[in-house]
């Protein structure tokens, strides 16, 4: 904020007139509100224990029928599948 004093340096008296001459005296109260700047403090970056990876065991696949093997029709409970069973004779 600039704050101004004004001082009356002399008063001249002229033909009955009064003429106020002004020398400002500037006084400059600059407040200045200095903000703490907060130094961040680095952190220090700790380092990461790298976990060791556990191996998966793999679980080995069933060997997986083709649609049509003959085994892939057989449940449990059922006569074991023979290919002459879809062989259905004609009606004649």
């Amino acid at each position: 904020m600039l704050q101004m004093t004004a001082t009356c340096s002399r008063v001249d008296r002229v033909e009955g007139a009064v003429t106020l001459t002004v020398q400002p005296k500037a006084k400059f109260h600059i407040e200045q509100e200095k903000k703490k700047k907060k130094k961040k403090k680095k952190k220090k970056k700790k380092k990461k224990k790298k976990k060791k990876k556990k191996k998966k065991k793999k679980k080995k696949k069933k060997a997986s029928l083709h649609p049509l093997h003959p085994l892939s029709f057989t449940q449990p409970g059922l006569p074991p599948f023979s290919p002459s069973s879809l062989i259905v004779p004609l009606p004649s």
